[in-house]
């Protein structure tokens, strides 16, 4: 038997939405590469969409924990990435 495992990373953001009654959550697709300019990390994805996030600002916010169980109920396993991570050393891989 050959099982198969993926791993990936992808990006979590939220906002809060007051005049819309709430709070909102994004995922990114699959993190293909990384940049640092100046005070912001800057995500690419398997599509070329380019996410910027200030590094000050990294962390779990409560904003998008909604988000995350509802990412844990399609998979098997989720790890959340922690603020100490140095996301330059990481490799990001897509097939």
């Amino acid at each position: 038997m050959v099982i198969n495992v993926k791993s990936f990373y992808v990006l979590a953001a939220g906002w809060n939405c007051n005049y819309q009654g709430g709070n909102t959550w994004r995922i990114s697709h699959e993190i293909t590469e990384l940049t640092k300019v100046e005070c912001d990390y800057v995500f690419g994805d398997k599509y070329n969409n380019l996410y910027y996030c200030a590094i000050q600002d990294y962390g779990l916010k409560e904003i998008i924990k909604g988000g995350i169980d509802e990412l844990k109920e399609s998979f098997d396993t989720i790890e959340i990435m922690s603020v100490m991570t140095n996301w330059e050393k990481l490799e990001y891989v897509y097939e």
